[in-house]
């Protein structure tokens, strides 16, 4: 696990160096690129992490990875003799999609998660993404759909047929005017038009590859050039140029190939490296994908999800990447692990923690970057587990849901209001 050293502690050390000065400590901690540039600011070298007694992380609450503001403006901690007004709870609205949706908080101050509410029996929903303005576009076994939330009432206020069945991955293009959409069972990759609110214009294009190819996940590039597809049956990452002005997606060509049997499941893309990450689901191994001109995706490293020591490597599900691109993450269901990686500046990967407290059968989970918390969909155990991100992007454990009113939660999300 790597060492935490809390602001306080680094900023401490700094002014001591200087020669005095006092800190009081914030009502959390704050990112290591904060905190960088805080020392380089004091014209300092940092103390090193051996001259630091660790503190635990549990005493420090999760913040924001913005930019810190000045002293003045921060809490002072319970134990300060000054004056402040109390701290304002940390709270997260949180979405649970599965056998029904659920809305439900989690509490940084109190590590503690609300009784979930249910809010529709939509039905068996396991992949969603959101639009800029907020609205939510859903895969369910055979249509996709777009909903509005406004903090209370989840509204579908559209609905298409899928193009096929399980659907099986949902993704908007950057230009907020398409729905890309695939269909595990009978092998789709669908692209739908948008209209100006948001709902799903009918007639898409579907391109079929078969029943047996069992596409798992889509999603465009960054820059919508390329929406690509992980097949498992096939074993290959498919890409597909598209025409952003048209609209126009052309045939699929194979991208990449595993080795056969791997199951290719889930990817992602660094957001400023020309990286893309693929998880396999039967052999636990990520793999480091270098995205070329034309689309097509390089091999450029080969990381082990599991410890070497753990002969059953399937059951690998969902990837997560942090919006600052320094931390990715994976899960495993069988194996009921988390792991961690720190990410370097060229996009390779090292392994910093594998995580198993209080996880069952992890389908999904979710990155929250601006309060430095992570949260799990245990499928096995019907509830949600939280974590908080420490400076190096490490995890440590902070809550379970105490309520077993969650069923089957198979995609957790932060709940934002749907802007009009």
């Amino acid at each position: 696990m790597t060492l935490k050293i809390p602001l306080v502690v680094a900023l401490s050390s700094v002014l001591a160096a200087c020669g005095g000065g006092t800190i009081t400590e914030p009502a959390s901690g704050v990112s290591s690129s904060s905190i960088s540039s805080l020392v380089a600011s004091s014209s300092v070298a940092p103390a090193s992490s051996s001259s630091i007694a660790p503190v635990s992380s549990s005493s420090l609450a999760p913040v924001s990875s913005s930019s810190v503001v000045s002293s003045s403006s921060l809490p002072a901690s319970s134990g300060a003799s000054s004056s402040s007004a109390p701290r304002t709870p940390k709270i997260t609205p949180l979405l649970s999609f599965g056998g029904s949706v659920f809305t439900f908080t989690y509490n940084a101050e109190t590590m503690s998660f609300s009784e979930p509410r249910e809010v529709s029996d939509a039905g068996d929903i396991r992949y969603v993404t959101t639009s800029n303005k907020g609205i939510i576009y859903t895969g369910g076994e055979d249509t996709v759909g777009a909903y509005t939330w406004d903090g209370t009432d989840f509204t579908q206020i559209s609905s298409q047929p899928a193009g096929g069945r399980r659907g099986s991955g949902v993704d908007v293009h950057p230009n907020q005017k398409f729905l890309a959409s695939s269909n595990y069972s009978t092998g789709e990759v669908v692209v739908f038009g948008l209209n100006d609110d948001g709902t799903i214009k009918d007639e898409p294009q579907i391109y079929a590859h078969g029943e047996t190819s069992l596409p798992h996940w889509v999603g465009w590039r960054n820059d919508g050039k390329y929406l690509y597809s992980p097949f498992k049956g096939d074993d290959v990452i498919r890409k597909y140029a598209f025409d952003k002005n048209t609209g126009v997606l052309s045939p699929g060509e194979v991208a990449w190939r595993s080795e056969e049997g791997e199951a290719p499941r889930h990817m992602t893309f660094h957001p400023t490296l020309d990286v893309a990450y693929v998880l396999t689901e039967a052999t636990s191994r990520v793999v480091v994908l270098s995205i070329q001109n034309n689309g097509s995706l390089t091999e450029l490293q080969s990381v082990e999800a599991l410890a070497a020591d753990q002969t059953d490597k399937s059951g690998a599900a969902d990837v997560e990447i942090s919006l600052d691109g320094n931390n990715f993450y994976t899960s495993n269901r069988p194996n009921q692990t988390i792991t961690t990686y720190s990410i370097a500046a060229d996009g390779r990967l090292e392994v910093i923690d594998r995580d198993q407290q209080t996880i069952d059968k992890p389908r999904a989970f979710t990155v929250v970057d601006s309060r430095n918390l992570l949260f799990v969909a245990n499928q096995g155990a019907n509830t949600i587990s939280a974590f908080m991100i420490g400076l190096a992007g490490e995890l440590d454990f902070a809550a379970e849901s105490s309520y077993s009113t969650l069923r089957n939660p198979a995609f957790i999300m932060q709940a934002k209001k749907t802007r009009q």
